[in-house]
């Protein structure tokens, strides 16, 4: 028997990545912060970032 594994979100705001706590991603503002009435901010993609990060080399 297997067992199925919760659905995953793409990606947590950095105040639930901060606190390390489960982000549920909704936009604009998580459940998370709205409770806890913090700033709620998504940081740009991981791919996004390296390309920035490493000028001349093309990251497919």
């Amino acid at each position: 028997r297997r067992k199925t594994k919760p659905d995953r979100i793409s990606r947590a705001c950095l105040s639930c990545r901060a606190r390390k706590i489960r982000c549920n991603g909704a936009q604009p503002t998580c459940n998370n912060c709205t409770d806890s009435e913090s700033p709620c901010v998504y940081a740009s993609s991981r791919k996004d970032r390296l390309k920035t990060l490493v000028p001349g080399v093309l990251i497919t």
